[in-house]
């Protein structure tokens, strides 16, 4: 581009452009505003075959309207169609899925015991006793010598929570006192298993022993010694509230004891 030879306003304009700006300087646009009023805009019916001669400040003045939409046009294809203009309702944003929580299973959420509707009579052991409905009965398959009827041992009948399984069942066992006296039987079996004091307890007719730490009872007749476990496992905290002395209490009181049965009952496979 060839300079004017007077120096001024278009020499800066001229230097402007060259630089290839997006904005106006301030002066300039005041310039403009106030010279674009006074050019003559002509009333044609018919578009003329030649545009009248401009001077050089209005082809500057034109160029620099033209620069100023360019870059307006550009900023607005350029900005994010998502983002909502100054004082427009925001666009709504895709709410993030919600984590499902953990369901207790339907044990966990009851908040009383489940009355004792079933009746289970353990062969080999000799004793009936009712259970809730739903439970899994595990009649034993061995008799009892030695050991302790842990959950799973042969020589046990157990029932259980299907949901929970070795976490909440109740254990039967029965062995010959083979001479020991029954008060005596009853002590060591509860002592083995740290149950703190004892205190006497009555199971259809026979008598024995009931921790009071846990809920186990032993009990003899006959010169048969039974042992009766109710196991909630700690890793519950629910269950000692749910089945709490009361229903153990009640479940000891469906106890039928059959020491007849226990010379001539083989175990059940």
């Amino acid at each position: 581009m060839t300079r004017p030879s007077d120096p001024g306003f278009d020499v800066r304009i001229a230097d402007w452009l060259e630089a290839d700006p997006n904005l106006a300087p301030p002066d300039l646009m005041r310039t403009v505003e106030s010279a674009l009023p006074s050019i003559p805009q002509r009333r044609v019916l018919h578009l003329p075959w030649r545009f009248p001669p401009m001077s050089t400040f209005a082809k500057l003045a034109i160029a620099a309207v033209a620069v100023i939409a360019i870059g307006a046009v550009g900023i607005f294809a350029l900005q994010p169609r998502n983002v909502p203009s100054v004082g427009g309702a925001p666009s709504p944003s895709p709410s993030p899925s919600a984590t499902p929580s953990p369901s207790p299973s339907p044990a966990a959420a009851a908040s009383i015991p489940p009355p004792l509707s079933e009746t289970f009579t353990s062969p080999g052991n000799d004793i009936a006793i009712s259970y809730p409905e739903g439970w899994t009965a595990q009649p034993a398959t061995a008799p009892w010598t030695t050991g302790w009827p842990n959950f799973g041992e042969p020589f046990g009948s157990y029932l259980y929570d299907p949901l929970l399984t070795d976490h909440l069942f109740i254990a039967l066992a029965s062995q010959p006192l083979a001479g020991t006296a029954g008060d005596q039987w009853a002590a060591e079996k509860l002592a083995g298993e740290e149950c703190g004091a004892t205190e006497p307890v009555t199971i259809d007719g026979a008598s024995g022993l009931v921790g009071t730490e846990c809920d186990i009872a032993a009990v003899s007749a006959d010169g048969t010694g039974y042992l009766v476990i109710f196991y909630k496992s700690g890793d519950e905290a629910w269950l000692e509230t749910t089945y709490d002395p009361a229903w153990y209490e009640e479940l000891l009181q469906t106890i039928d004891l059959q020491p007849e049965d226990a010379a001539s009952a083989s175990p059940s496979p």
